[in-house]
């Protein structure tokens, strides 16, 4: 049952009293049943467009996907977005509050917003138990696809974007990730769902990330799984486990404003994110999981096979050879050199994640040994950790600090 909650226009309380100017952005969403196309046009940014090249255009009763859609450009510059279109009353206030969370974690980088709704429409959530989970054949949601086939949890499909991993214009490397990954989405999903978008594109174009957050690939996936309605729950796989979240917030996809991103049917939903992606790779090894199905490589150029030589890959492999000793030949390169983590810059916050992962480890099972450069590893995590616990401690008052010092 629906409610028709406004028809003329439902607005946000005004900004302008704090000195920000607001621009107008209108969008439209429009259905091309022709070419299998959904696209969000605007006075202001080039269109964001969504394309089904394998299944037909899904059913859009309400376009809250575009709302998910154009939120980071909005919040970028500060838009008072306008739409005509039906949207959801759970979208339009999920919206805010989420545009207002990033406004006030990265307030120098997104601004407040506005929106002027049309036609919100108050509608009921869905109590179905279907579920649509993010699937990308990388560590994590690979693991989270495992763990749902092991539970036997039924009503859940799948959805692959293109146009985020893989440059939307190359067909041939993402039809190579889904004839990888077939044999285990077959084996789990009821209904394997793809969609190409141009979206981080246009994204780009206006340099919606905050550096080191990678906000916009939350948008990206919730707005994709916008499109298909129906479901009560939207899953995606955690990047950290949860206390690892505490350390590189802000980070865009997170269990906290995660499960505040509603659409009209349902909602947004962080899965696994009590295990780290060190403990997903060693649960895949001692389930015996058929690894050459991994697509975790950095270098677009690779994928979906593991170029060996990426940043990703180098750590994939160091988790692969700390567990089962070897590094299985799941790599271009299965090398791993005496001096390998030079390469990588251990003042981000991930690789320090990863590192600390893997020469733990390592310390507790006696298997350090193991692990080609270990002691120069551990020495300079060792000294990258205590460099951000100093930097924290330089913004305490003087007394705070003293009271610190003296505890360590």
């Amino acid at each position: 049952m629906f409610k028709l909650l406004h028809a003329t226009g439902y607005n946000t309380d005004s900004i302008h009293s704090i000195g920000i100017k607001v621009t107008h952005l209108l969008i439209k969403s429009n259905i091309h049943d022709a070419k299998y196309k959904i696209s969000i046009t605007s006075n202001k940014y080039d269109p964001i467009e969504f394309l089904f090249p394998y299944e037909a255009l899904p059913k859009i009763n309400f376009h809250d996907y575009a709302l998910w859609a154009i939120l980071p450009l909005a919040m970028k510059n500060g838009d008072h977005i306008e739409i005509q279109e039906p949207i959801s009353k759970r979208a339009y206030e999920s919206v805010l509050k989420v545009a207002r969370i990033w406004n006030f974690w990265v307030p120098h980088f997104y601004q407040k917003i506005k929106i002027t709704a049309h036609q919100i429409v108050e509608t009921e959530k869905a109590n179905n138990q279907k579920s649509l989970m993010c699937f990308s054949g990388g560590i994590d949601s690979t693991y989270s696809t495992l763990k749902l086939y092991q539970q036997q949890v039924k009503n859940v499909d799948s959805l692959t974007v293109h146009g985020m991993d893989y440059k939307v214009n190359d067909t041939s490397k993402f039809d190579q990730l889904l004839e990888k990954t077939h044999k285990l989405r077959a084996s789990v999903f009821g209904q394997s769902r793809f969609v190409k978008t141009n979206i981080y594109t246009v994204y780009n174009q206006q340099k919606c990330n905050p550096k080191g957050t990678h906000v916009t690939h939350i948008f990206s996936l919730f707005a994709s799984l916008s499109l298909f309605e129906g479901y009560e729950h939207y899953l995606i796989a955690s990047d950290e486990r949860i206390d690892q979240q505490f350390v590189s917030h802000p980070y865009g996809s997170n269990s906290a404003s995660n499960k505040l991103m509603h659409n009209v049917s349902g909602s947004l939903v962080t899965v696994d994110d009590d295990v780290t992606r060190f403990e997903k790779t060693e649960y895949l090894v001692k389930n015996q999981f058929d690894l050459t199905s991994l697509s975790a490589c950095g270098d677009a150029k690779a994928r979906p096979h593991n170029c060996g030589v990426c940043i990703k890959c180098l750590w994939t492999k160091s988790m692969l050879l700390a567990v089962t000793g070897k590094i299985p030949n799941i790599f271009l390169d299965i090398n791993l050199s005496h001096d390998w983590y030079e390469r990588i810059d251990l003042r981000d916050i991930t690789n320090q994640m990863y590192a600390f992962d893997v020469l733990e480890y390592l310390d507790i099972h006696n298997k350090t040994d193991l692990l080609p450069g270990y002691q120069g590893l551990r020495e300079k995590l060792n000294l990258v950790m205590l460099r951000r616990e100093l930097d924290r401690l330089k913004n305490y008052p003087k007394l705070s600090l003293l009271k610190e010092l003296i505890t360590l």
